[in-house]
């Protein structure tokens, strides 16, 4: 029952580590888009 319940137990782990990986890169793309915004103005004024 022991080792059941300790497979059991790493595969919700595994989830909730899938999921935090997932909201991760959301967050990392939002974030990105939010820098490309601030800077790409400043790189425009810097090309010309």
């Amino acid at each position: 029952m022991n080792q059941f319940n300790n497979g059991g137990s790493e595969n919700i782990i595994r989830k909730i580590i899938h999921k935090l990986k997932a909201a991760l890169k959301l967050l990392g793309l939002i974030f990105l888009l939010r820098l490309s915004k601030i800077l790409i103005p400043e790189n425009s004024i810097l090309i010309k």
